[in-house]
């Protein structure tokens, strides 16, 4: 599958972390959430990897089980497995830059769709949307990049700008923290 694409999310056994907004039309306001991905079978016939998404304020984390299958010129078959939804098949294509897939189940009522679109530094944004059978509409936006080494995980500028009130450690520019240099 290396051949196919220069793609790793998804295509590579890896770990991927991130983060964004999630907005229920119910809420009419976004969620912070926080998203872990763990590519853990790949071969050239299948890719398979778990997605858990937590929602700030709400108290389940949800777990999805993604499957990719027939991954050739360009487009690959998607499963999708969860609780609240049992099992949902829908259609993925790529590119250079983008990975996409798109769900449509009459039957459950459920359809929607997930664009990741690769970024210089290796990380992709993220958006999305989806919309169950009682028009409860979802809508995704966020990043997500590979997880780190414990203790070198990606920090967003955000987090960079963030000061200690008390530390004398500055940070440099890859957000890890640097001690400053002892007077001469």
């Amino acid at each position: 599958m290396k051949d196919s694409t220069k793609h790793t999310f998804l295509f590579n056994p890896e770990k991927w972390v991130g983060d964004g907004t999630i907005t229920f039309n119910e809420f009419g306001h976004g969620l912070k959430f926080y998203t872990h991905w763990n590519v853990s079978e790949q071969s050239k016939e299948q890719s398979k990897c778990t997605q858990e998404i937590e929602v700030e304020g709400l108290m389940d984390k949800t777990q999805n089980q993604f499957t990719l299958t027939d991954i050739k010129n360009n487009s690959f078959v998607i499963t999708l497995e969860n609780e609240s939804l049992g099992k949902v098949i829908g259609k993925g294509v790529f590119d250079d830059k983008t990975v996409a897939w798109e769900f449509s189940n009459k039957e459950l009522g459920f359809e929607g769709f997930e664009i990741y679109e690769l970024q210089e530094d290796g990380g992709y944004t993220t958006r999305g949307e989806y919309i169950s059978i009682d028009q409860l509409r979802t809508i995704i936006e966020g990043k997500i990049w590979k997880k780190q080494a414990a203790g070198k995980e990606k920090q967003s500028s955000s987090e960079k700008t963030k000061s200690v009130e008390g530390s004398t450690e500055e940070q440099n520019e890859e957000g890890s923290p640097e001690k400053p240099s002892e007077p001469s």
